[in-house]
C-alpha cells in the first residue's frame, strides 16, 4: 500500500510540475560557453568535435539551445578576435561545425514544415 502511494505521488508530482525543459536550457549554456572557450586552445579537429557535441547537447536540452549555441559561438569569436588567444584554424573549425549544425537543422527539422504530421506520414521528432 505504501509503495502505491509513493508511485501515485511521484506520478502526480511529475505531471503537475511540467517545466518545458527550461531548467536544462538555463543549466547548459554557461558550461557550453566555457567549453567553447577551452576548445579554442585545442587542435582544430578537437575543437570541431567539441563544437558538434555542444550543439547536440544544447539541441537535446531544448530546441532554443541552437540559438544559445549560435550566441556562444559569436561571443567566443568576438572575444577571441579582440585578444587573439587561439589559433585561427581552431576558430574556423568551430565556425565550420556551426555551419554543419545549421545545415543539419534545416535538412532534418525545418524542412518538415510548420504543421504537425497529419497521420499519413511517419513523424520522427
Amino acid at each position: 500500500m505504501r509503495r502505491m502511494g509513493i508511485i501515485e505521488c511521484a506520478r502526480r508530482h511529475a505531471s503537475e510540475t511540467y517545466h518545458g525543459g527550461e531548467p536544462l536550457i538555463f543549466a547548459t549554456p554557461p558550461w557550453s560557453l566555457y567549453a567553447l572557450r577551452c576548445a579554442l586552445g585545442k587542435t582544430p579537429a578537437v575543437c570541431f568535435k567539441i563544437s558538434l557535441l555542444l550543439a547536440a547537447v544544447l539541441f537535446f536540452a531544448k530546441l532554443t539551445g541552437l540559438v544559445v549555441f549560435a550566441a556562444n559561438v559569436l561571443a567566443v569569436s568576438l572575444l577571441n578576435g579582440s585578444r587573439i588567444i587561439a589559433p585561427i584554424s581552431s576558430m574556423l573549425a568551430m565556425w565550420s561545425a556551426s555551419g554543419i549544425v545549421a545545415v543539419l537543422f534545416l535538412a532534418f527539422w525545418k524542412s518538415h514544415g510548420l504543421l504537425p504530421a497529419d497521420g499519413s506520414e511517419l513523424a520522427v521528432t
